[in-house]
């Protein structure tokens, strides 16, 4: 996985084997809607859609961000990602970016050789750890690439001193990406990048501001990044409960089933018969 966030869009890079994604069981964002749009680029695996959608990469699909993450706890019923490999990068970006209406629901839109191009390109520096310079370089190409199609607006980059804000913080932050079995607090994200609390709580409401995040609070954002990985590792069939819960800073099993009971998840059990299961649009 890579996250690269500018103030107008963010990225999402995925690569995944053995896991499953089904975002009608994954944990949502109890802040309101920052109302962007998603145009998630699928280049290997599938991905079914609640409204009928089936789709084998490469290909483009485009959704509301409401629709593809959900909102102020509106868990969504979108879509269901598998495939050996499964391999999308996920644009977010601003609405008024983008060229024309795009309804809620998930809806197929011509994937150009050059968009399919510029997105390969950039997951190939993606899963070869490129620098920073290297990735402003693709993300510039990926972008440029949907304004060729008329897919968004040429717009003016907001300069870079405006983009600083929150990048303290997230520099910090990045590092618990890969490390949520700490169970990061906000002391301990202070402590790593030597400031306050009360002046780390200050740059996450900038963060979150400045790049069009989910303003829920440093506690909210990390019980979702938990829950979140828990529920795709708890799709793959190597790994036990517990494992699982150890690997995402949950004491056991039971406080691991707690955490996603109180969320209106499922048991953890649940999570790998999800691949047996047809999709289907229905609540549960």
């Amino acid at each position: 996985m890579h996250v690269a966030l500018e103030p107008e869009y963010a990225l999402f890079y995925n690569r995944r084997r053995g896991l499953l994604y089904d975002n009608r069981y994954q944990p949502c964002s109890q802040a309101p809607s920052r109302g962007r749009v998603t145009f998630h680029t699928l280049l290997e695996g599938s991905l079914s859609t609640s409204n009928g959608l089936e789709v084998t990469g490469p290909a483009l699909v485009c959704m509301s961000h409401d629709v593809f993450e959900g909102a102020s706890g509106s868990r969504p019923e979108t879509f269901r990602a598998h495939g050996e490999p499964h391999v999308s990068l996920t644009l977010h970006i601003d609405r008024d970016w983008v060229v024309g209406d795009h309804e809620a629901a998930p809806h197929l839109v011509t994937l150009s050789a050059e968009v399919e191009r510029a997105a390969r390109e950039y997951t190939a520096l993606a899963e070869g750890h490129g620098d920073t310079s290297a990735f402003e370089r693709a993300s510039s190409t990926l972008i440029a690439a949907f304004v060729r199609d008329g897919l968004l607006q040429q717009r003016p980059r907001v300069p870079r001193t405006a983009a600083q804000y929150g990048e303290r913080i997230w520099n910090g932050l990045s590092v618990y990406v890969t490390q949520l079995d700490a169970s990061p607090t906000l002391g301990m994200l202070s402590d790593l990048i030597n400031i306050s609390p009360r002046t780390a709580d200050r740059l996450m409401k900038q963060l979150t501001e400045t790049y069009g995040l989910p303003a829920e609070g440093f506690r909210d954002m990390i019980r979702r990044w938990r829950l979140k990985l828990a529920t795709l590792l708890l799709s793959g069939r190597d790994l036990t409960v517990r494992v699982v819960a150890q690997r995402v800073g949950y004491r056991n099993a039971e406080a691991l089933a707690n955490a996603l009971a109180a969320e209106g998840l499922l048991a953890p059990s649940r999570y790998r018969q999800l691949w047996d299961e047809p999709y289907r649009n229905e609540k549960r």
